[in-house]
């Protein structure tokens, strides 16, 4: 990786399950992978964490540092999941749908729920959703043409 002056070679897989699953056998000896998944393998002591990719540190792994205090600054990014509707999608269905998506997320059993995964529930509005989605896509979209990624 440029950032760390590391050599690490990328090892496909058809998805975190079966990553994780290797690393658990001891084939790769890292994985990079979305904490809920690997929480119940970290708190059993199967695997080590060794940092966290967010801003701060995380409630279920208060002893694991974060990228940044490991002196990476701009290594923070946070998985995150949103309700998309097709365009031409009438403003009272979006509405209405945001409403419902918005209630559940500020739910005290979801937020606990989430809260458990080390997840952060969060409600947002369809334009903030619209200013989030297309931030992402230009940060990461910028790195993949700075880097020439191609798919194989």
């Amino acid at each position: 990786m440029e950032v760390t002056g590391i050599n690490i070679v990328h090892v496909p897989f058809r998805g975190g399950a079966p990553a994780l699953q290797a690393v658990l056998a001891g084939e790769p000896s890292m994985i990079i992978d979305n904490l809920p998944t690997a929480l119940p393998h970290i708190q059993a002591g199967r695997v080590k964490a060794l940092a966290v990719f967010s801003d701060k540190r995380v409630a279920t792994l208060p002893d694991v540092p974060t990228m940044v205090e490991a002196g990476y600054k701009d290594m923070v990014t946070d998985s995150w999941t949103a309700l998309y509707a097709p365009a031409g999608t009438p403003a009272e269905v979006i509405a209405k749908l945001n409403a419902a998506a918005v209630a559940a997320v500020r739910d005290p059993q979801t937020v606990a729920k989430f809260t458990q995964l080390s997840a952060i529930p969060a409600g947002s509005t369809p334009a903030e959703l619209d200013a989030l989605t297309r931030l992402e896509y230009e940060r990461w979209g910028g790195l993949v043409r700075q880097r020439k990624v191609t798919v194989n």
